[in-house]
């Protein structure tokens, strides 16, 4: 047998030998599923074996973020989010989930200066608009969020509230 048969030999019995050619992967899928389930104790240490065997995965540490979240556990979420940022500094969906835990953690000021970045990276992404008029109306600044809430009428007729509803 050749080199080349040799090589293609061992390909084959690797792939068919059932050993995970990626154990992160294996791991980070079975996180999410077990998040699906509501499983959120085995999904964290499921995404926790991913992210060590892959710690440059930004998305792991958004999906740990995800199932913190769930779990109520927000300083938590926040720290997996701001990891998934310093990873990828580009994506607007991990600036989104920051500024969604600042929410949650009463940090409204701090949650509009996320989902700005978020809306500048990912502005097509609804929850994001929505989120920062949410932050802008905790933060007093009700001008703000007026003018959120209409840009993001104007660009979804749709979702437009009702004329003369308050916003408090």
């Amino acid at each position: 047998m050749g080199r080349i048969g040799a090589v293609l030999a061992c390909t084959l019995w690797l792939i068919s030998s059932g050993v995970p050619a990626d154990e992160a992967a294996v791991h980070y899928r079975s996180a999410k599923q077990l998040r699906d389930q509501g499983r959120y104790d085995e999904a964290l240490v499921e995404i926790d074996k991913a992210i060590d065997e892959r710690p440059t995965y930004a998305q792991g540490h958004m999906t740990r973020g995800t199932i913190l979240r769930r779990m109520g556990k927000y300083e938590g979420a926040l720290r997996s989010f701001e990891r998934a940022i310093d990873l990828e500094p580009k994506n607007g969906r991990a600036y989104g989930l920051v500024g969604a835990a600042l929410l949650r953690l009463d940090r409204p000021k701090d949650a509009a200066e996320s989902l700005q970045k978020a809306i500048v990276l990912d502005p097509k992404d609804k929850t994001h608009w929505l989120n920062l008029g949410l932050a802008y109306r905790r933060s007093k600044n009700d001008e703000a969020a007026i003018a959120v809430y209409r840009t993001n009428a104007a660009e979804q007729p749709g979702r437009r509230p009702a004329e003369g509803t308050p916003i408090r």
